[in-house]
Order: C-alpha cells, then structure tokens, then sequence
C-alpha cells in the first residue's frame, strides 16, 4: 500500500511535468514547425492482491503516461496542398506580371517602333528619289530590327529566369528530401515500439511542409511516424522518398518545355504529376512565356517575310531588283529527346515562302510506316514515308530506322526575332519604285486607275504533276493506262518542252505461262481472224524439235530465251510462218506470253502441254483517246471540240482548274498563233479533217473586167457548221468580203468549237503568148491602183516578177517565178482580193488563174476558172480581174459547213496535220514530204517485263496521185527496216520508186591499162539527174562523192572499161560529162578516166521488163530533134527508123520474149527525150516529168514542165495522237483524257522552276457594267484568265492583285508594263506601307500592330486571370492554415489556464507531503 507521501509524491512529479510541458508551449509559441505537446497524466493502481490478501482500492498515487503532440494528417495534408496552390498561382502571376511590365505600351515598345518604321516610309514615297528620307528609313529599319532583338532577348531572359527558378526550386527539394531521409532513419532506428522526440517529428513535417510549397504531395506514415513522399494528389503518384531511400528531382526541356522529372540510378524519368507549388508555376510560366516568344517570333517572322516579298519585287534607285530587307530564318529540323530510333536527316529548302511560320510536329507510325502530323494544313503537297517528309518548299530526307513514335520537329520561326537584322546598307538600295508601271489606253471613256501588284500565285495540289503519273519517255512500253476519263496531269510553270502521245491498243493475246508449262510445252497455237494470213498457224514449241543439236535433257531456261527464239524466228509455224511474218510480236514474262498483232484480228490462241491446254484472254483492238491540254484558268490550247456537258464536269476546282476558270476556246489547235507564242504541233495519224471556201462561198473566184475592175459579189450569206461535239454554230458574211475576213470571222466564232481558219491568195500568170511589154493596174491592200510595166517574153517573167515585189510594201503582194521562169504566183498572205485593170491592148496575152496554197501537198492546184487576158469574148475584151482568196478551215475532228444552203463534209489527208509534212514552192511546182518516223513508238517491242508491241507504221508513196499518167508507188513498213528513222523512210522508198524507173547507165568502150588509169585522188565530174557527181581514184578504186550518197557507182570492168551506174531515174535523165564551162579542166580529167572520145562512149536507157510477145509495137522518141520510130516485133526483134549516128536501139531477152528494152547514144550525140504521157509504159519506159531527189531525210519532187506536183503519201503510226509543245508559257497546264479510246498514254518533258520572269500584260473591261475584265498577254493579245471584280473592285489573277477606283466602263483598257527606269516611282514602298493595314493570315488575323497589340492584350488578360487565382489560393491556404493552427499550434488563452490548473494541481499535491509530514511528525511525536 502506498504512503501518502508517496501519492503526494507522484502528484509533485506529474504535475511537475505537466507544467513543464505547458512552459515548452509558451516558450515555443513563435518556433516554425512546433506542435503543441499535452501532458496526459494517469492514476497509478494499487497491485493485484494475492490469495490471502485483498488488493487495495486507494490506489498508489498518478503520474505522466506520454506528453502528445497535436497533430491530425488530414488536416496537414490539406495545409501541404493548399500551400502548393498557391505557390503555383503565386509563382505564375509574378512571371506574367514581370511579362506584362515590361511588353506594356511605352515610347520603346515594339508596337511603337513598326509605327516609327512605317511612317519613314511614307516619308520616303513623297520624294522617292531623295537620300535623307531614305537615311532616316534605313535608320528606322535597325532600330525595329533592333527592337525586335531586344524584345526577343528579354522575354528569353524571363522563359530562362523561370527555368533557372524551376532548377533551383527541383535543388531545394532534393535538399529537403536528403534531410527528411535523416528523419527517416532516425525514425526507423528508435525501434518498432521506441519513444522518438517530438521535434524529430516536428522536423519531419516542418521538411514536408516545406517541400509541398515546391512540388505537390501525397504523405502516408507508418507506425514510426516514418513517412513515405509520393508526388502528385493521390497514392498512385511516383514516390519521392520511401523510408530512407529516395530520388532526385531534376528538370529537363521536351519539345519547347519544361518538365519536372525522377532521378535515380542514371534514370531519368519525366512525371506529370507535379501539377500544384513553385515547380509547376516555373513550368507552367515557362511554358507561357515560350508561347509569348513563338508569337514574338512569329510575328518577326510575318513581318520580315512580307516586307521581303514586296521590296524584291520593287527596284532600287540604282535601276536593280530589290533585295531582302530583313533577315529571315531558315527552316529548321530536330529530334524529339525521348526518340528510340538512331535517326539523322538531310533538309532541302526550295521556297521558304511556301512553308507555314509555325513549328510542326511529326510523329512516327510504325505501322504506317510514314510520319504523320495534325498540321496537315499547315503544308500544300504534303507527302510522307520512312524516309522523306516533303511539301510545297521543302524536302526533308530522313536517314536511319526510326522506332514508333519517335518525333520530328520542323520550325521556321524559333530565333526569328533575336536574330532579326536589317539587310539594306546603303539608302540607295531601298526599292520605292515598282517593276511595273500602269497605264492606261487614251481612249478610255472612263476616269477609273487601275493598281495592280505582284502576289503569291496560288498553289494547288490537283492533278498531280507529270513526272507522278508519266514516265519520262514517249513510247508504247513506257505509257499509263487509265481506267476513265478525266483529269490526269499538270504540266507546271517553267517546263519548257513538252510532249504527249494517245496511243491505240493493238489486237493481242495473252497466255498464263509458267517456265514449268513452258518447259513442259509443245505447241502453240494462233488462229488469226483477217489478214492476208488469217488462219490457224502451229508453232512446235519443243526445245529438242527447234535445236536438233541439243542434249535430252536441255529445255528452256527461262523466258527471256524463249521470247528471243520467238522474236527472231526461230520458231516457225506449220505454215511456214515466223511470227514476224505473221505482223505478230511476242513478250514474255515468268507467268505470262504476251503476243501483239501489228494489224490482224486473233481468234484465238492457246499453249498445249503434255497434260492440258492453256487458252489466251483476246484483246480486240482500241482507237486511241483524245488528249486535251487546258490552263487552269480554262484556255483550251489542244485537244477536240469538248461537249458543255464535259466541260462543266472537268472545268471544276477539285481538278485543279482556278475556282474563277472560263472556257476559252479561242486559241484551240491554233499551231500557226498558238496561245501566248508556243510552239505548237499537233499530229493525228489520218491528218487534220478539212474543207476549203472561198470568200462568196464553196470555191474561190476569177471575175473577169471589161473596160472596168468587176465588183465582188453583192449579196451576204450564211455559214452554218456541225461540229462532233454537237453543236451547230453559225455565222453571216457581208457583202463584198474578202478571203481574209472570212477567215477572220470564221476564227472569231468557231475557235470555241475547234475550227480554225487561214487564208491565202494565190493567182498563176503563165501562158505569156509572145514577147512584149505588160503593163496594167495592181491593186489589193492599197487603196489606189499601182501601175505595173515590165518586159516578159513565153520563157522569161523576171522583170515582171521584179516589178511587183518593188511595191509590195505598198500593195501586200508578192511575186514568185516558177523553176522554168515562163510564169508566176502574185501572193497576198493575208488572203485580200488581188486585182489587175486597165491592161494595156499591147500587152501579150496570158492566162490567170486562182491557185490553191494549202495545205502544202495540194499547193498549186488550180481552184477557179481561167481568165485570158487581151481576150476577145461575146463581152468584150477582157482586160482586168478580181481574184479571190481562198479559206482552209480545219479541225482535229469531223466536221461539216452549209454555205448558201450547199453542204461540204470535211475530209482529211496524213499530209495536213498527219505523219507527213510537206513543204511546197509558192507554185507548186517543187515540194517535199518528209515522214515522220519514229523507232520509240512504231517498232517492236517485248521482252520480259512488259507487255508486247508490233510494229505496226506503214510508209508509202504515189507519185502523181491521178491514174491518166505514169505513176510510181512505193510503200514500206517500219518492221521491214532495221533502223527506223525519217532518212531511212525516205531512202527505202526513194529506192523502191527508182526501182521502177528507167535505168541509167554509161559505158567507155575505150580501155584503160591498169598501168595508164589516173593517178590517184584525181577525178572527173558527171552529171545526172541534176546533180553533179565526183569520180576519184583511190588505189585503183573508184569512189563518188557529191549528189545522193550511194546513188552512183563507176568501176573498171575486166576489159578495163569505164561503167557508171546511175540507177533509175523517173525522168530518163542521162549520165553526161560535166563540161570545162562548168568544171574547168574536166575535158582532160575525162580523157584520162578513158573517156577521151566522146563518140566511144555511151549512155544507156534501160527500161523494165516487157514480154515482146505481148507488149509489141512501136513507139516515138526524139533524138536530138528527130524523131525516131522504134519497133519491137513479137519475137522481140527491134529496128528503128530513122537510122541515125549515135542512136542504137536493142532488146536483151531473159527468157522466151521477156526482155528489156535499151536504147543508147554516143556522148556526142544526143539528148534521147521521152514523152512523158505515159504512153511508153508498156514498153518499159515509165517515164514521169517529175524528178525526185533524197534530201537527207526529205523526198525532193519537181516537175520538169513547171507543173503542180502532185503526189499522195501515207504514214500511220501506234501513236494516233500527238501534240508537242515548246517554248511553253510560264503557267500551269492541265491533261485532260477523253473520247473513252484505249487511254493508253505517255510523255516526255522537260521540268524546271518557274521563271521569274515580267511579262507585260493588258486588262480589258469587257461587261457593260464595268465589273467582268479580261487579263491579256500583251505581247500576243491572248486571254489568260477572265473576272468578275468583287465590291471592293478588286480580284486576283495571274499572280496579281488587281484593284480598281473609279467606275471602269465597257472598252476600257489598262496596261502592265516593266518600270525598270522607274527611279522617281513610289509604288513599290507604298505596297510595303499598306503592309501594315494588311490582315496577315486570315480575313480577321489583324496587322502587325494588332497582332503585337493581341499580344501585348492575351498577357495583360493572363496576368489578371492569374492574380484572380493567386488570391484565391492564398484565401485556401491561409484557411488551411488557421485550421491546423488551431488545431497544433500552442493557444497562450489555453497554455495559462492550464498553468494555473497545474500549479494548483502541483500545489496541492505538495499540500500533501505537507500533511504526510505533519502527521509523521505527529506520529513520532506520539512515539
């Protein structure tokens, strides 16, 4: 039992502690991080009582069982995420606010130095030429320029400070954090049931606390008290720290921000959790500020690309281009820093103009295996794969195996304006003066101007290109196959040569093949359904049958060598056929036979084995498609007359035309003034459909005058056309018209409809009776009447022909001899009436006539009746003549014109517009044909990775195209020649009609002793159909030089004879010596070649072969003057009547009676002519007026007689179509398909940049209201684009900005010219000037002040949103700070009355020591 003494005891004790406890309370009221302690006092019981003992009830005293520290996790983890919100809000607004002040308008802000800028410049354009407005610009432009730095540098310097203050807040915690591990251990050492001190405890959460005021937590406790940090407002967060391990935090920069992230073990590991405390407002200001700084930078950007844009397109006052004003960032590229992939990268920049100022981010998809981007907008042309990201301005190759998701960056603008320099050095190289200069016509009947300025041109991403969907090369095995119609390619600005064929399909077959079925092979089989070899045809396929030498085992190897046995004729058919007998071509493929027909249907065809029969899939042939070629602005330079329907479907925006397009088919086919000055031609294999007029209707006239000029024709008509496509346009001719103006009208209203019309007149005066002085009246383009006197006689017309070209400046009329001079052509080209009066009585009589001068292959033909001049008929004497022109009309498809109610049907020749070209003398008496062949398109083709081609040109020639005289005919096909080319076309067939001419030849029966033949390169000169030729020895040979190459030959024969073969010649010309008057010396030089008497010589007319049996008779020929009568008997004897020295006549017989027939005379006698009527032809003497020539890869043909040739020739190609281009214009083209066809089409081009190029331009109003224009190319008068002018008068084409004032009127015509000299001009800086009243990226975007102004706006309205939240967090955490006080921190209320309660408590406790005392004193007083 305890003493009282010792309950009084434990009291003193117990409250003892209790005060002290109270006095640590008062005493640390102001310590940070102190929580209040409370004593708790117990009572102490007495001890149990045993079994013979009771326990007792009083109890042994109290005492102090713990001393608690006030503290309630909810509370404080409130008080951690209060304090870490408002350090965020509070971290945010002092670094916008520190923005704020310093981007605030004032006399230095940014805002006010564009001001200051701009309006230098408008001091500049009221005297452009004066220095000191330009010294004070150009100090003004370093200063903005400057501004621009130094803005830039500041806001960097903010981004940065806010970075550096996120380092330092991520230091500060790693501090804390190794602080509060100490705690940990500590903690954790004092034992699972050990007492730690309270301020150990008060410590740990005083380092919690003040790390929630830089990152945001979550704190869990064990029974410790150890506590465990996980970052974030939930448990799910990463942890910080975790008993007496931990991590650091660190931060790092990903893709323009800051991100707080772990460290442990080398591993950095971003966490986006910290999203509250000074941590996440540095990063969060960061962040801001860096957008601030892309806007700064972008609008440096904007700035310095648009002034750029303007001021290189002005001139300076030294007369050069304007330069860059300020420096302008090139696109930059990076990598993302988590990327996994090792990549590298190589950017190509090609207009930095084209690419959107922003930086974009690219992400890797692996299963795409391309980079994709949400900023497809941001790009025109974007493309991506694994290794390329390309658009419109830039080409980005990326190297290396990128992983998914790695990212790359492109940006244009980062450093815009921090490294913003301004470029002009000198006041002389601001370009105030525009390049151009407006104009406007004299005319005008309105008081409008025009301004008009340089933009961006519009950029379109349809169709595509046309190196994307052609090949660059223009044959068959090359060309894309379309499934429809359509849209398929543009041809775009700067490609300067330009071409394009439509090609048929060819009749084939197509036989699944594998090398096991052709191993296992034995026939093949082609029936064929037409042709001259229709039929069923058997080729053995067995590779033992077709190599008799080959071993048992040797078979195909694979299907190259197969196709190759087939192509060259290896294997042949059981008709005897190879397959290039048969026009067939193979090729073949390692799972197919392909074979193409150059012209013969297939039936069928199929491949047997030893087990099955493979059949073929049969193609029938395909005509070609129609090719269109458009601009985007709807000009229709080629193609065929197009439906409305077809227009509206393909004249739209989703095919790439401009959203503004027009149809315009004015310049359609126009090859002779093709749209804006290209070069045009247009070849379709059967030629130009056509139909010829004359002014007053169907034919041209020649109205006769008696006395007096006879009128034109008084009555107006009608020309009414049908054209494929169905329309029926028509038109009405006034009277009196001319040639000329029909034409004219005629291409003023059909163009649309592809008809286009030329004109010419062309008159022959020939049959000039006798000899004597002409004179008349010629009139045409003047008004007056010219006199014309000149002497001509029936063989010469050179001073008439004289006279009238010394005033052809005055009447429009030229003159041209024929080859003989016994007659000309007077030419007007612009197709006027030519009229001859007042013709003298004196003057010879002749004949004239309207002649035709188109096409080439019809020039000289006559198309009007025949005018005798000095003449007597039932009127009069006929001494003047109106004659009139005549009209051609083409077009690429079918066509017909009614005129008075008389219906023409076009009709069309390969030699107008087809594979032939002809050029032809004014007279008609010379032309040549050249074929156009081609090896790319018209040979065979095959192989084993392609389909096969046949070839399938034919070439041919008659000569002259009517039977009632001699004709020749020669035709070739281009599989029969080895080289396919123009020259060897022409050479084969020249060839061919020589062939069956008469043969000429020259023999020297005087022999020359090997020891006595010239020395060598000496040589003598012959002439033969019309060309001179050289003999020359070399080493006992005879070579010639000179003429046609190859077309004579001479030798020594073994009776040491001289032989010169000459070949055939249509016109029988003989082989002669050329004499001294012509080559000096050549007397001699033939004596020692052998011909020293000309009377031992002999040239020989050789004809072809006859039967006498039943070609007998006889025939006339003059012989120097006589005629001579030569008589072939049946039994093929000849004479001749009469005998005359130097002539012989003989029949050398091949056979039976079949023979030819030679006729020769000496060198001294002669010439033999022969009658060019073919009335000897079937003597074997086809002989023709016409004379033909090979000029390299031309057929020359001339009439001897002065005559029109007229000659018919013939080409076809697989190439129906063809249109080239060159010298193109500096504008986008289209590729249109249609007409359905085989759609099998290909091109050859050559690419290049736009030209930077000026080129004038006009703009005519051309609506009554004065709102629709027409934009004009000056230089040619053709259309480029037409528009409607919006309210404002304005509108865009061409890669201008056209704006008008005033109210323009109907006819009104304005001009764009070059200003190159333009010193005194201010437009250009005036353009730069509206720059700053310019909405830059949108309708609404604003100007370079609005836009720095929103700026300056959105950071003003961040700062009060900001302090808003600031103070709202601080009201939170200065109430979750009074809870937790009240409810930890030390009340001094509270503290003193438990002082006063413990010190009476502590008092009365020693009250009982007190009593105890006295009663043990009482006690022993007692004792």
């Amino acid at each position: 039992m305890a003493s009282l003494f010792d309950i009084g005891k434990s009291g003193v004790q117990a409250y003892r502690q209790a005060l002290t406890v109270t006095g640590q309370n008062i005493t640390n009221i102001n310590t940070d991080g102190y929580h209040r302690r409370e004593a708790s006092i117990e009572e102490v019981s007495a001890s149990q009582g045993g079994l013979t003992a009771v326990a007792s009830q009083i109890g042994l005293g109290a005492r102090v069982s713990e001393i608690r520290r006030s503290f309630n996790e909810f509370i404080t983890s409130r008080v951690y995420t209060a304090k870490a919100d408002f350090e965020k809000s509070n971290v945010f607004y002092e670094n916008v606010r520190d923005l704020e002040n310093f981007l605030l308008p004032s006399d230095s802000d940014l805002g006010n130095y564009m001001g200051n800028f701009f309006g230098s410049l408008m001091e500049v354009a009221t005297a452009p030429g004066d220095i000191p407005g330009r010294l004070v610009a150009i100090e003004e432009g370093l200063s903005l320029a400057g501004a621009f730095r130094q803005t830039a540098a500041m806001v960097e310097g903010l981004k940065m400070d806010a970075k550096s203050q996120a380092e330092a807040s991520a230091d500060t915690v790693n501090l804390l954090v190794d602080e509060l591990v100490k705690v940990n251990q500590r903690l954790l050492s004092s034992g699972q049931s050990g007492q730690v001190p309270n301020s150990v405890l008060d410590n740990r959460d005083k380092l919690i606390s003040e790390i929630s005021e830089s990152v945001e937590l979550t704190v869990t406790y064990d029974q410790r008290g150890v506590a465990t940090i996980i970052l974030g407002g939930t448990v799910a967060g990463p942890k910080l720290v975790e008993g007496a391990t931990s991590r650091k935090l660190g931060i790092i920069e990903n893709q323009g921000a800051i991100q707080p992230a772990l460290i442990s073990a080398g591993s950095v590991t971003p966490t986006s959790q910290i999203t509250k405390g000074s941590l996440a407002g540095f990063t969060l200001s960061y962040e801001y500020i860096g957008e601030i700084e892309k806007q700064i930078n972008t609008l440096a950007f904007l700035f310095a690309r648009e002034v750029n844009n303007v001021h290189e397109n002005g001139i300076t006052l030294d007369g050069k281009a304007g330069g860059k004003m300020f420096t302008l960032n090139d696109l930059e590229f990076g990598f993302g820093p988590t990327n996994r992939g090792n990549l590298s990268a190589e950017l190509n920049i090609t207009n930095i103009d084209l690419i959107s100022p922003e930086a974009v981010e690219f992400v890797f998809n692996e299963e795409r295996q391309s980079w994709t981007t949400n900023s497809e907008d941001s790009f025109q042309n974007l493309s991506t794969s694994a290794s390329r990201i390309a658009a419109d301005g830039f080409d980005l190759k990326v190297f290396g195996s990128a992983k998914n998701g790695d990212v790359i960056t492109l940006d244009n603008v980062s450093g815009a304006a921090k490294n913003m320099s301004f470029l002009l050095k000198k006041p002389q190289e601001l370009a105030a003066a525009s390049p151009t200069i407006v104009t406007q016509n004299s005319l005008n009947s309105s008081d409008a101007v025009m301004e008009i300025n340089k933009t961006t041109p519009a950029q379109f991403t349809q169709p595509p290109v046309v190196n994307a969907v052609f090949e660059n090369g223009n044959i068959p095995i090359n060309a894309t196959d379309f499934l429809r119609d359509g849209v398929v390619a543009s041809i775009p600005a700067g490609t300067q040569n330009f071409s394009i064929n439509s090609y048929s399909q060819q009749p084939n077959v197509n036989i699944v093949l594998s090398l096991d079925d052709l191993v296992d092979a034995n026939n093949l089989q082609i029936v064929l359904a037409d042709g001259a070899n229709a039929g069923t045809h058997n080729f053995a396929l067995g590779y033992g049958v077709l190599f008799s030498n080959a071993g048992s085992s040797d078979n195909w190897t694979d299907e190259a060598e197969f196709q190759k046995a087939l192509a060259v004729g290896v294997v042949t058919s059981d008709t005897g056929f190879t397959l290039g007998d048969l026009g067939l071509f193979p090729s073949s493929t390692s799972s197919s036979l392909n074979i193409a027909s150059s012209s013969a249907a297939f039936t069928s065809a199929s491949v047997t084995t030893s087990s099955k029969t493979i059949n073929a899939s049969v193609t029938a042939s395909q005509d070609e498609s129609d090719i269109q070629i458009f601009t985007r602005e709807g000009r229709h330079i080629a193609g065929s007359p197009m439906s409305e329907t077809e227009i509206v479907n393909f004249l739209s925006e989703e095919n790439g035309f401009n959203p503004n397009a027009e149809y315009y088919g004015s310049y359609l086919n126009q090859e002779l003034n093709a749209y804006r000055g290209m070069n045009l031609n247009i070849s379709n294999v059967g030629g130009l459909e056509t139909i010829r007029l004359g002014p007053f209707g169907s034919t041209s006239d020649a109205i006769a005058g008696y006395g007096s000029l006879p009128d034109s024709p008084t009555s107006s008509y009608t020309i009414a056309a049908t054209i494929s496509n169905g329309s029926s346009p028509s038109l009405t001719i006034p009277a009196g018209a001319s040639a000329g103006f029909v034409s004219n009208k005629i291409n003023e209203t059909f163009n649309d409809y592809g008809l286009v019309a030329k004109t010419k007149t062309l008159v022959r005066l020939n049959n000039f009776a006798t000899t004597g002085t002409i004179a008349f009246n010629l009139e045409s383009e003047n008004q007056e009447p010219l006199a014309i006197s000149a002497s001509v006689s029936a063989t010469n017309v050179s001073n008439l022909v004289d006279a009238i070209n010394n005033i052809s400046n005055l009447t429009g009329v030229t003159a041209q001899a024929n080859t003989n001079n016994d007659a000309l052509t007077l030419i007007s080209e612009d197709g006027n009436d030519i009229m001859i009066s007042s013709l003298s009585a004196t003057s010879p009589t002749f004949d004239g006539q309207v002649i035709s001068s188109f096409p080439s292959h019809d020039a000289g033909r006559t198309i009007s009746t025949a005018l005798n001049f000095n003449s007597v008929d039932a009127t009069g004497t006929v001494d003047a003549g109106r004659f009139t022109g005549e009209v051609l009309v083409d077009s690429s498809e079918d066509f017909s014109l009614n005129v008075n109610g008389v219906t023409s049907n076009s009709s069309s020749s390969p030699m107008n517009g087809g594979l032939v070209e002809v050029e032809s003398s004014g007279y008609g008496d010379v032309k040549t044909f050249t074929f156009l062949a081609n090896d790319e398109v018209d040979s065979n083709f095959g192989g084993t990775d392609s389909r096969a081609f046949a070839a399938s040109a034919a070439y041919s020639i008659t000569l002259p195209s009517e039977t009632n005289s001699q004709q020749y005919t020669a035709t070739v096909n281009s599989s029969e020649l080895a080289t396919l080319n123009s020259q060897m076309v022409a050479q084969t067939l020249i060839d061919d009609i020589r062939s069956q001419a008469t043969s000429i030849s020259m023999s020297n029966n005087a022999a020359v002793a090997l020891t006595s033949r010239p020395a060598n390169e000496d040589s003598v000169v012959i002439e033969f159909d019309g060309d001179k030729y050289t003999l020359v020895m070399n080493n006992g040979e005879i070579s010639v030089t000179g003429g046609e190459v190859g077309r004579v030959s001479a030798f020594y024969d073994s009776n040491n004879h001289l032989n010169i073969i000459g070949g055939g010649s249509l016109q029988a010309s003989a082989i002669s010596v050329a004499s001294d008057s012509t080559v000096t010396g050549n007397s001699a030089a033939a004596g020692r070649f052998g011909i020293s008497d000309l009377s031992a010589a002999t040239t020989k007319f050789t004809g072809q072969s006859i039967t006498a049996a039943s070609q007998n008779g006889s025939f006339n020929v003059d012989f120097n003057g006589v005629s001579i009568a030569v008589t072939l008997a049946a039994d093929g004897t000849i004479s001749h009547t009469p005998t005359t020295t130097g002539f012989s006549a003989s029949f050398n017989i091949s056979s039976g009676t079949t023979g030819r027939l030679t006729l020769a005379h000496s060198l001294d006698t002669g010439p033999i002519n022969f009658p060019t009527d073919n009335s000897l032809k079937d003597y074997g003497f086809p002989v023709s007026e016409y004379g033909v020539k090979l000029l390299n890869d031309k057929i020359q043909v001339k009439s001897s007689l002065g005559n029109m040739v007229d000659m018919t020739a013939n080409a076809t190609s697989l190439a129906e179509k063809s249109i080239t281009m060159n010298n193109l214009p500096n504008e986008d083209l289209i590729v249109i398909i249609n007409g359905s066809g085989a759609r099998s089409i290909s091109a050859t081009y050559d690419l290049a940049p736009p030209l930077d190029v000026f080129e004038p331009l006009s703009v005519e109003v051309i609506s009554q209201d004065g709102q629709s224009i027409e934009i004009i190319d000056t230089e040619t008068g053709h259309s480029i684009a037409s528009r409607v002018l919006n309210r404002e008068g304005q509108t865009t084409a061409a890669g201008y900005e056209i704006n008008f004032s005033g109210e323009p009127e109907l006819g009104d015509l304005f001009f764009l010219e070059s200003n190159a000299e333009g010193v005194g001009d201010a437009r250009n800086i005036d353009a730069i000037i509206k720059l700053q009243e310019k909405n830059l990226t949108n309708a609404n975007s604003g100007s370079f002040r609005d836009i720095f102004s929103e700026i300056v706006t959105s950071v003003g309205s961040s700062v009060r949103s900001s302090e808003i939240n600031k103070n709202a967090a601080e009201g939170m955490r200065n109430a979750a700070l009074e809870g937790d006080l009240s409810y930890s921190g030390v009340n001094l209320d509270e503290e003193a009355a438990s002082l006063m309660e413990f010190q009476q408590a502590y008092q009365a406790s020693a009250r009982i020591l007190s009593t105890a005392r006295e009663m043990f004193n009482s006690l022993l007083d007692v004792i």
